[in-house]
């Protein structure tokens, strides 16, 4: 946790001697700041959740936090997962994201404003459900002939690291924002409850996102954010 903390400092830091600069540029139609709400993260298919964010604006720069509770609210959310949210399944956890801000001003209307930016996040989930697991062979492989199922928890702890394109738009104190970018997640996936350390899943071969998302070990993968985010301007 003092890695992520250190990690989020930095970024900060690093984005606040950028963005230190003077400028001249000015607009009076956006309020200093904005309370979101994320519909989207409520039907993400990976991570769902309840997620809230306030922006603070600053001429053509903004520094926005979110926050979210991460957990299975509508039913088949994992339907691109596991194929359904199973009855005996827990899921839970949260995600803190720390995401800057730059406005183009010269698209810039009383209305309407295209910014790029730099987010970066941290992911702690908890899962809980029935798996199946098989030992190593000497040759390094599954031994599948020996596996065996169990109700095992999976510890998945991600920091995040993305760079976005998005837009704003305003009407009175309603906005709208939409963004869709590129980045990388390292990943530092754990099993409990196994019968021996060594052990790994077995991921069926249809079901190439657990087999590509849930590998035991740390590593990275790559990530592509979208975010819809409706909020009241003050």
């Amino acid at each position: 946790m003092k890695k992520i903390i250190w990690i989020i400092i930095l970024h900060v830091a690093l984005c606040g001697e950028i963005f230190s600069q003077k400028t001249d540029y000015k607009n009076t139609e956006w309020q200093k700041n904005q309370i979101k709400f994320s519909p989207l993260r409520i039907f993400n298919w990976y991570t769902p959740g309840l997620e809230l964010s306030y922006q603070r604006n600053y001429g053509k720069y903004a520094s926005q936090i979110s926050i979210a509770y991460l957990t299975a609210i509508v039913d088949n959310v994992y339907i691109f997962t596991y194929g359904d949210l199973r009855s005996d399944e827990t899921f839970h956890g949260y995600c803190l994201n720390f995401e800057e801000k730059f406005f183009f001003p010269k698209v810039a209307k009383h209305n309407m404003r295209t910014f790029i930016s730099s987010e970066i996040g941290y992911n702690n989930i908890d899962t809980k459900r029935e798996r199946t697991f098989a030992p190593i062979d000497v040759n390094g492989k599954l031994d599948e002939a020996n596996q065996y199922s169990l109700n095992n928890k999976m510890n998945r702890q991600s920091i995040i690291f993305n760079v976005k394109v998005g837009m704003e738009f305003r009407a009175k104190q309603l906005t709208l924002e939409w963004g869709a970018g590129l980045g990388f997640k390292h990943q530092n996936v754990q099993y409990f409850d196994k019968r021996t350390p060594t052990d790994q899943p077995v991921f069926d071969e249809e079901d190439i996102i657990s087999d590509f998302c849930e590998k035991e070990g740390r590593y990275f993968i790559p990530n592509f954010p979208i975010t819809f985010k409706i909020g009241y301007a003050f």
